[in-house]
């Protein structure tokens, strides 16, 4: 598996010597041909290898190191357009990484953190074998993420948040890429710059709020996938060209094709609705995460410069009162973090349709005269198990937050929280959990009633779901 063409071997000693990769086929080869099936005899090895690896680790021990660098050798030196042999290549390489070999791998994540050595330049590996290529190497960042540097925390985030927004890429893929992130929230907090810690913190907030917000954007096709999927089987599928669906949009018009040349994202979910909720349910835990973390992060590195102070002997009253003042601004929301935090709120909240799509027509639009609405702002139904914890989740990021950071979301968006309200009335109960908060309630409380003083007119409208949800809030005082 070490063997190199001679051509190969010296254009990666040249790369070597710039500092840069050399990935793919040396152009001084001439017989390409011989040199795929070259390779592909090689990732065949590296196939047995892994087969025999749990019957005889003890006696392969000596020769991980070797290994692991032919492993990577393969990965640079596969042809772009072979993406058969970097798919068994990929699986081989799974294999490997399921024993305690993978410890010789902590040397190469730079490489692997390479998309193009990882994947390959190949179109039809991008286009196929992303989603298994990156399902791979979670695995692995997950079992070595505590010998990860900052740099390479950092790149993770980046590579991961980049396919958590890729359309391309089905929502349990994503939902991978999600648990991965949020796993990696425990070893961010354990870098001594508390600094960078709580950058990457926020980095990570801005990524799930985003996301959330992307899906609630998609909220129209995700609910004509719905209703498509709930009037027809799949499974019987006619040829009859007749029966295919007009276009809706230049962007369908391969839709209308005999032969099918292109894939919506969607199309390859198994149960869209059910996916989406894992994916939502994981992105709202992974921001519940990464406020608690941001706030102690800030707690930690305050107690961190405090032990500084008592270890120096000589210092001035100045230095103390500046010092004092720097630890109190590290420990609060800027106005960016807050930004963020009014994204979570206004999209957190919108994704809680995804749970009442029956309360939608296929346009996405709120169906009109829905008693069911009007019967539960008088009496708590039971909620589903997971919309019960989305909103306990939910609730609880907010009330983990300081209360003037707090303030500042409710108090610009109470009005878009009432709105949300008649849509959802389940959402009722956040608000009582708010108001249940012995820290924040008072202000909250303070809110809440004067919005609703202006609302008190509002009363005497012939908008009976309006009424009885007004009348529920006043209740509450």
């Amino acid at each position: 598996m070490e063997l190199q063409p001679e051509a190969q071997k010296q254009e990666h000693e040249e790369a070597e010597k710039k500092g840069e990769i050399f990935i793919g086929v040396s152009s001084k080869i001439k017989n390409r041909t011989a040199y795929v099936d070259f390779k592909a005899l090689q990732v065949k090895t590296l196939s047995f290898v892994a087969y025999i690896l749990r019957q005889f680790i003890q006696l392969l021990e000596p020769y991980k190191d070797k290994i692991a660098k032919s492993v990577i050798q393969l990965m640079k030196d596969c042809p772009p357009d072979a993406s058969g042999i970097r798919k068994e290549l990929l699986i081989a390489t799974r294999h490997i990484w399921y024993t305690k070999f993978k410890s010789a791998f902590i040397r190469h994540i730079d490489t692997l953190l390479n998309e193009n050595v990882f994947v390959g330049t190949g179109v039809t590996s991008r286009e196929t074998l992303r989603s298994l290529a990156y399902s791979i190497l979670a695995d692995l960042l997950h079992n070595v993420r505590s010998e990860l540097s900052p740099k390479q925390l950092s790149k993770t985030i980046y590579i991961y948040s980049r396919n958590l927004h890729d359309q391309t890429i089905s929502p349990n893929i994503q939902t991978m890429c999600v648990k991965l992130l949020v796993n990696l929230v425990e070893e961010i907090v354990k870098l001594e710059n508390k600094i960078e810690a709580r950058k990457l913190l926020v980095r990570l907030l801005d990524t799930f709020s985003k996301k959330i917000l992307s899906i609630n954007t998609a909220f129209p096709i995700i609910i004509k996938h719905y209703y498509s999927q709930k009037n027809q089987l799949l499974s019987q599928k006619s040829e009859n060209f007749s029966n295919i669906n007009p276009p809706k949009g230049y962007l369908d018009l391969e839709y209308a094709h005999p032969i099918r040349s292109c894939m919506g994202p969607f199309d390859a979910s198994q149960d869209l609705i059910k996916e989406i909720g894992f994916l939502l349910k994981y992105l709202m835990s992974g921001c519940k995460l990464a406020v608690v973390e941001i706030k102690s992060c800030s707690i930690q590195n305050v107690k961190k410069e405090g032990e500084i102070e008592k270890d120096q002997s000589i210092q001035s009253e100045f230095n103390k009162e500046k010092i004092e003042k720097d630890q109190s601004i590290q420990s609060e929301f800027n106005e960016e973090e807050i930004e963020i935090l009014i994204r979570v709120f206004r999209e957190g909240l919108k994704c809680f349709n995804i749970y009442n799509l029956n309360n939608f027509d296929k346009d996405g639009q709120l169906k009109e005269g829905n008693e069911t609405q009007k019967q539960a702002a008088f009496m708590q139904l039971n909620l589903p198990k997971d919309e019960k914890e989305m909103i306990d989740c939910f609730s609880a990021l907010f009330i983990t937050i300081e209360p003037y950071a707090f303030q500042e979301v409710l108090k610009s968006q109470i009005s878009f929280f009432y709105e949300q309200i008649l849509i959802n009335l389940n959402l009722v109960n956040i608000l009582q959990a708010f108001l249940a908060r012995q820290t924040i309630s008072p202000n909250f409380a303070s809110i809440l009633l004067n919005f609703l003083m202006e609302k008190l007119e509002e009363l005497k409208e012939d908008n009976d779901l309006n009424c009885f949800v007004l009348i529920r809030l006043f209740k509450f005082f």
